[in-house]
């Protein structure tokens, strides 16, 4: 009979789970643990339903008591390195994930989440390499745009756009594969397209805070401003047209600036000698070319030395990256229910 009434009370908590009332999941599973303490199952459902309550913290202590009683359940080893992920625990979670994986190796899930919790650790190498193992199991767009995120801390930026693109190929829908394609194709160079790339992102979601600004200081930054002048277009005409336009804004600095210099310097008294009028023409264009080219000519070479100049320099996208987010939990007992 107390066997009947446990598996009655399981089974009371997992419907109450489906139907997202897990304060009262939590209490079934509590009386069916108080008849039966070594139901591993219970234990478990209980901690899925408190990490989805967000308390992490008893969500580990309920697996940790599913896992001294069934140690090979590699979901319970999955979903407890979720919640110390949740918690900030990194490290311990691919620890978990670790276990998880040394029952069930071919889990891609396991090895997305691994690739997440490594990322966050900062060891970007290992994050590379778990996003590659999952990949083995099917092409999934998550995975493409963490290699890319992990690629580009690893200053690959090329090989980083690459595996944002390919993201943006398998699902062009998510506003934050195009964001970080963006951020790629800015530090690559390819201003315009990193215009493109923000844009798209705010039409699919507009609320997007990171591409609002990005954008916003593109288009107010002024070494983003010479930037797109000297990108490459996609059509000739286009860059004959910004060669033109920036041809003229050297002319009217030159202009301006010898204007400018011509009022300033004092006249010498009748009878010296006085720099003649081209000087100050020529001093003037001298100083509007390298203000205008110096933010097109980021790295010089100096006795084989890289020097990078940052007189002008463009505003930084590197931080804003977007976050990797842990893949989804298996499914809960609930359908199926575990017993």
């Amino acid at each position: 009979m107390a066997g009947e009434e446990a598996k009655r009370l399981f089974e009371e908590g997992n419907r109450l789970f489906e139907g997202g009332k897990y304060q009262g999941a939590v209490e079934s599973y509590d009386k069916a643990l108080a008849i039966d303490p070594k139901d591993a199952a219970a234990w478990y459902n209980r901690g899925n339903a408190l990490g989805d309550e967000g308390k992490y913290q008893k969500a580990v202590e309920s697996y940790d008591k599913a896992l001294a009683i069934d140690p090979n359940d590699a979901a319970a080893w999955y979903n407890l390195g979720n919640a110390l992920d949740e918690l900030g625990k990194y490290q311990e979670a691919v620890e978990n994930y670790d276990k998880a994986l040394a029952i069930d190796p071919k889990d891609a899930l396991t090895w997305y989440n691994k690739a997440v919790a490594s990322y966050e650790c900062e060891d970007y190498s290992r994050a590379q390499q778990c996003a590659e193992e999952a990949l083995k199991f099917g092409e999934d767009a998550g995975c493409w745009n963490l290699i890319g995120l992990a690629r580009f801390q690893m200053g690959e930026e090329r090989d980083a756009l690459d595996a944002f693109l390919r993201a943006v190929e398998l699902q062009p829908q998510v506003a934050d594969f195009h964001f970080d394609a963006g951020v790629a194709r800015y530090y690559l160079g390819q201003v315009a397209e990193a215009e493109t790339e923000f844009r798209h992102c705010l039409r699919l979601k507009k609320d997007h805070e990171q591409a609002r600004e990005a954008l916003g200081q593109m288009l107010g930054s002024q070494g983003a401003l010479w930037h797109w002048w000297f990108s490459r277009p996609k059509r000739q005409g286009r860059r004959l047209f910004r060669l033109l336009g920036g041809a003229l804004l050297v002319l009217i600095g030159v202009l301006v600036l010898a204007e400018v210099f011509y009022a300033l310097v004092p006249r010498a008294p009748q009878g010296t000698y006085q720099a003649p009028e081209w000087q100050y023409l020529l001093l003037a264009q001298a100083t509007c070319l390298f203000l205008f080219l110096l933010p097109s000519l980021p790295r010089v070479s100096i006795g084989g030395v890289q020097v990078e100049l940052q007189v002008i320099a463009p505003f930084e996208l590197g931080p804003m990256l977007s976050a990797p987010t842990m893949a989804a939990s298996p499914p809960t007992p609930s359908t199926p229910v575990r017993e």
